[in-house]
């Protein structure tokens, strides 16, 4: 029994250790097999998937990779193809500050060049930035690519103030490379989203409901933002109508005039501001061509791209000629001189309908008198009061139209006789003897023809 149990136990220990070898056993596997496993799964990746060898790097890398290309190159790298556009578009919206985004600094120099050539290099800058958004969201719907486009650019505050003149002028090149192309309803809501995103028309509504000169801050601010946002980037006549057609539609005719004078208008040394009594019958002489061809310019952009009738364009001018106060009869003359001749003939065609022959005699004595002073040929006002003539209904109309130029010569020779220097009594006598002297070059020219 001893021998039998002695054997139990011994093949019991046996059993154990063996056992135990097997349950510790590993088993051996080849790196190589390992590798080329490896080397299979990298492989589909990199075929399957839509960016290549980059879809294998982590992010943090591939955000690093991107940040050595310069704006240019994203934006080229943005057309690749669908997939890496959806990245780049990704990596700009980041809030990761990167340097590539900001304009780097110009070394020249002289201070006053150098200072041009940085706002040179900023600008381009953010034309660049611009097409950049604009290539990278080319295939979103207007609302989703100008969310993308604000989004973007809020993130960058580059500027401290974003109402500055610098600010603004940089965010209206960005924004004119974005837009351009678009066709006018899509420009349009680009507009009104701009102007919601900075809540500018419950700021404009107090500018134009106060007192004009009031609020004179605001109007530099209204002043500045429409014209370094939407107006100063326009490269003809047709996109500056678009878009201050944009900027006026909502408004009344009256605040459409006042308006264009704060974006227009001369402005004063003395207050920082508007200078809205500079054409005013107040002022000693009537202004130059630099402070009123602007204004002209916004009237003809409007009157080409035809967003108001004629007779919107001549309220808005009557409006303007008398805002706060009349202005000087020179400066009305030479507002409408500039408009050019079809607007010119148009407020004063109706003004002879309505049967304001004083008005209107007003008017043709000061064109004669700009005319002359500004050494230019009288011809073109005897042209133009001939055309008001032929469409007068009557001769009785007629002789009262030449009666009133006449009368108002002599007033103002009286006036001037009184009040006025001798250059200007020289100026007056030598407009009206200029104007009587073509109408009796045409009237001879007239009977010339009739005995041929």
């Amino acid at each position: 029994m001893k021998i039998k149990s002695l054997k139990r136990d011994i093949l019991k220990k046996d059993s154990s250790k063996s056992s135990l070898k097997l349950h510790t056993f590993e088993c051996r596997r080849s790196k190589r097999i390992e590798r080329r496993v490896l080397s299979r799964c990298y492989t589909k990746l990199v075929t399957e998937s839509v960016l290549g060898y980059f879809e294998i790097l982590p992010a943090e890398i591939q955000y690093h990779i991107m940040k050595f290309l310069s704006v240019e190159e994203l934006s080229i790298l943005s057309l690749v193809s669908k997939a890496v556009r959806d990245f780049v578009l990704k990596y700009m919206l980041t809030p990761i500050k990167t340097n590539q985004f900001y304009p780097r600094p110009c070394d020249s120099i002289g201070r006053q060049t150098k200072l041009l050539r940085m706002w040179i290099v900023v600008s381009n800058h953010f034309k660049n930035l611009g097409l950049l958004v604009k290539r990278a969201t080319c295939l979103f719907p207007t609302k989703e690519r100008l969310k993308i486009m604000e989004k973007f650019f809020s993130q960058l505050a580059y500027f401290s103030d974003s109402t500055s003149h610098d600010a603004l002028s940089c965010y209206g090149s960005f924004l004119f490379v974005f837009v351009k192309g678009w066709e006018e309803k899509e420009c349009h809501r680009a507009f009104t989203y701009v102007s919601d995103m900075h809540n500018f028309y419950k700021k404009l509504l107090p500018v134009l409901s106060n007192k004009p000169g009031f609020l004179k801050d605001q109007e530099l601010l209204v002043r500045c933002f429409y014209r370094c946002v939407f107006l100063d980037r326009c490269e003809n006549s047709n996109e500056f109508g678009v878009w201050l057609s944009f900027i006026l539609r909502s408004l009344p005719i009256v605040y459409q005039a006042r308006l264009i004078f704060i974006l227009y208008g001369p402005l004063s040394n003395a207050t920082e501001g508007v200078n809205w009594n500079a054409m005013s019958e107040d002022s000693d002489s009537y202004s130059n061509a630099g402070d009123l061809a602007d204004l002209a310019l916004a009237i003809k952009a409007l009157f080409k791209h035809k967003s108001c009738s004629d007779d919107d364009i001549i309220s808005i001018l009557e409006e303007l000629t008398s805002c706060p106060k009349e202005w000087l009869m020179e400066n009305t003359s030479y507002l409408l001189m500039l408009c050019g001749e079809s607007i010119c003939y148009k407020v004063l065609g109706s003004k002879a309908i309505n049967g304001k022959m004083k008005e209107l005699g007003r008017i043709i004595t000061s064109f004669a008198v700009v005319f002359l002073h500004e050494e230019l040929s009288i011809h073109w006002v005897v042209k133009l009061v001939l055309e008001i003539a032929f469409n007068l209904g009557s001769t009785k109309e007629v002789g009262s139209f030449f009666t009133s130029i006449m009368h108002t010569f002599s007033d103002c020779l009286m006036a001037l006789h009184t009040e006025g220097s001798d250059a200007e009594i020289q100026s007056m006598l030598r407009a009206q003897s200029e104007m009587l002297k073509e109408f009796m070059l045409l009237s001879i020219k007239s009977q010339v023809c009739k005995t041929k």
